[in-house]
């Protein structure tokens, strides 16, 4: 159990020290540009409006001794804000360099070795058609968007959302993982379907790593290098979890001789 949870701490950690290495700095550069700009314009001119909004409401509306009631609330909703403006502003991101974390995934990949999934050989073409991308792009995104605004709603029911704070990251952290283990899977031509399959046979591991993109998205400046980052640590954890499950079916045959 412990040891899962590990992995998948451990493999988003180290696709972040990679991808401020020198080999991917022109991937970061030009990704972090648009996360950065796109979380920007959400938090100031969407999300702090829409508490700022809601703080008005309250104000008027409840009673003046329940007034104290709003300001732990709002102190969770701001929290939340900019949580969901990271999440959001990376979904974004990824959509629109969804095509550049491909390749970037490709490059991370070949320098593994080979994983049980692989062994035909057969991997994405970099020159896959953009629309054949933006197909799997929608696929992730009818995943991942209801479950994002799914928090949303739920931070927003009073009192709650206090309980509902460890749910919605638990709902995050798997759609991130979805999110960004299948940039690999598609790339050695796998549905999303097998995707979803490899998160439920790794359920810690994969809460484990979402987890921590999850909660990296709250904090501002490092949401920018999230895309990147976990594109190359779910490269290299879906590497290490079919070279793992090959030398599983490996064993099992050689005992079967």
């Amino acid at each position: 159990m412990f040891s899962d949870i590990y992995k998948g701490a451990y493999f988003f950690t180290k696709g972040l020290k990679l991808a401020c290495s020198r080999q991917y700095r022109g991937f970061l550069l030009s990704i972090l540009l648009v996360t950065h700009f796109v979380y920007t314009v959400l938090l100031l001119f969407v999300a702090i409006p829409v508490v700022e909004a809601i703080g008005f409401q309250a104000e008027q509306k409840l009673p003046r001794w329940l007034q104290w009631l709003w300001y732990p609330a709002e102190v969770i909703l701001y929290l939340v804000s900019i949580f969901l403006s990271g999440a959001l502003s990376n979904i974004i991101s990824t959509t629109l360099n969804s095509f550049r974390l491909a390749k970037l995934s490709l490059l991370v990949g070949a320098s593994q070795p080979p994983s049980g999934s692989l062994q035909n050989g057969e991997t994405r073409n970099e020159n896959t058609s953009l629309i054949s991308s933006a197909k799997r792009e929608a696929s992730r995104l009818s995943y991942v968007l209801p479950r994002i605004f799914l928090v949303g709603i739920l931070s927003l029911i009073p009192v709650g959302n206090f309980i509902l704070v460890p749910l919605s990251l638990i709902i995050s952290a798997r759609s991130i993982a979805a999110q960004y283990l299948d940039v690999p899977s598609e790339n050695a031509n796998q549905t999303f379907a097998n995707t979803l399959a490899l998160i439920k046979d790794n359920k810690l591991t994969s809460l484990a790593f979402g987890s921590c993109a999850s909660l990296s998205m709250a904090i501002p400046f490092l949401n920018a290098i999230i895309a990147p980052s976990a594109t190359i640590g779910a490269t290299l954890l879906w590497h290490d979890i079919h070279q793992v499950c090959l030398l599983y079916t490996s064993d099992a045959a050689d005992e079967e001789d």
